[in-house]
């Protein structure tokens, strides 16, 4: 018997599911192609922001909001946990129609497993999305009109801003 090195995954469909380290199965062509979707997604996030927070300002609010109550608010909605899980249904989807041959190949395991790992991967992306978008606005003397999107890179199966 080989010595194989066990972990659990937590999922809402598999609860305590063991796994023998299947992020290592998923190839280089699905996590590169994981980080391309995740990045032209989070694009489509940062084009959302100025329309959210036009949309935002043109309400009436009791207790009147500030600008800096807005632009958190803004952020708010548009990386909401909601935001999180409808990218990482379309991101995976995509996938799923790109590599639908070597997905039918995959065990249960490596299946639920690159489902989690998308999952996974959006939320970290928007959440550093989010704190970065944060950063930006905190610094009244940056303030720019454009959201520049910086680009990800896959690293250790974790995506990384730089």
């Amino acid at each position: 018997m080989t010595d194989q090195f066990y972990h659990t995954i937590a999922n809402s469909e598999y609860e305590n599911l063991p796994e023998t380290d299947a992020t290592n199965n998923l190839d280089n062509d699905f996590k590169s192609y994981m980080e391309i979707l995740i990045a032209e997604h989070i694009g489509y996030i940062s084009k959302s922001y100025r329309i959210e927070h036009q949309r935002l300002s043109s309400y009436a609010y009791y207790p009147p909001m500030n600008e800096e109550q807005i632009r958190v608010l803004t952020i708010g909605n548009i990386t909401s946990n909601e935001i999180k899980h409808q990218l990482s249904e379309k991101i995976y989807k995509q996938l799923e129609t790109t590599f639908e041959k070597k997905m039918v190949q995959w065990n249960s395991i490596v299946q639920t497993t690159a489902k989690r790992f998308v999952t996974n991967s959006v939320e970290q992306a928007i959440d550093t999305f989010r704190e970065k978008l944060s950063e930006i606005f905190q610094d009244e003397e940056n303030q720019t009109n454009n959201i520049i999107v910086q680009r990800f890179i896959l690293v250790n199966n974790e995506l990384k801003l730089i």
